[in-house]
This record gives C-alpha cells, sequence and structure tokens, in this order.
C-alpha cells in the first residue's frame, strides 16, 4: 500500500495543479483590524509579518521549558496536516484550489505547497485589488 501511494505522490511531480492561498483576518486575533486596508489584507508582507508573530512566540520559555517551541511545533503540525488534506485533493494538473483560511496559515501552507514540487502557487494580489 505505501508503494502505491509513494508512486501515485511522485507521478504528480509532472504536473502542477495551480493553488490560490487567501489569508483572512478575525476580528478576535486581530484587534487593530479597522487600521488595515482591504488591500494590505492580501499583500505579501503583510502575511509575512503575521508569520514572523507565530516566530517570536518560540522564543517564549525559561531555561529548558520551551513553551514557545512546544506551541510553535504544534502550529506546524496543524499546517502540515492541512497541508497533507490539500495535497489529497489534487487529482491533476488541471486542478485548480482556492483556499480561503486565516492569515496565520497563508504564509506557512503557501510555502509549504510551493517546496513540496507538487503545486503552482498562484499570488492572490494578481487577481484580488
Amino acid at each position: 500500500m505505501l508503494k502505491e501511494e509513494w508512486d501515485s505522490v511522485m507521478g504528480k511531480l509532472a504536473h502542477k495543479p495551480k493553488v490560490m492561498v487567501l489569508g483572512t483576518f478575525h476580528m478576535r486575533n486581530t484587534p487593530d483590524i479597522h487600521h488595515v486596508e482591504v488591500n494590505d489584507l492580501i499583500e505579501e508582507h503583510y502575511i509575512k509579518k503575521h508569520h514572523e508573530m507565530y516566530l517570536q512566540v518560540s522564543r517564549i520559555g525559561k531555561g529548558t521549558e520551551y513553551v514557545g517551541i512546544d506551541w510553535v511545533r504544534w502550529w506546524y503540525q496543524r499546517n502540515l496536516i492541512i497541508y497533507s488534506n490539500i495535497a489529497k485533493l489534487a487529482q491533476s494538473s488541471s486542478d485548480r484550489i482556492l483556499l480561503i483560511i486565516g492569515a496565520g496559515h497563508a504564509y506557512i501552507l503557501s510555502q509549504l505547497l510551493a517546496d513540496s514540487g507538487l503545486f503552482e502557487v498562484i499570488p492572490v494580489n494578481k487577481y484580488l485589488k
């Protein structure tokens, strides 16, 4: 069974479905959302800044108590699960996937999808202005 799954995944490397990731913001997680322009929500630098905040969490802890790292590990695992589910959806090179997800996921998932070599990640700001 594993060999068949491996062959299936490797066979998909020859063609790349297209994925567009749109990060959304939740009012409760971003109290200053009313100060953000709609176009900023789709700008790459804004998504990257949001991601940097998660990386800063990894610094929380004292001595060998890596509380922040434990949380970030959980966060990456959650995103890897989402990535795996997206990868299972794509069946052919003609597939098109629009992923609308919380902004905290957008940077990591775009990176995972692009780095996998299985997908062509299309910048959402190319179409939304």
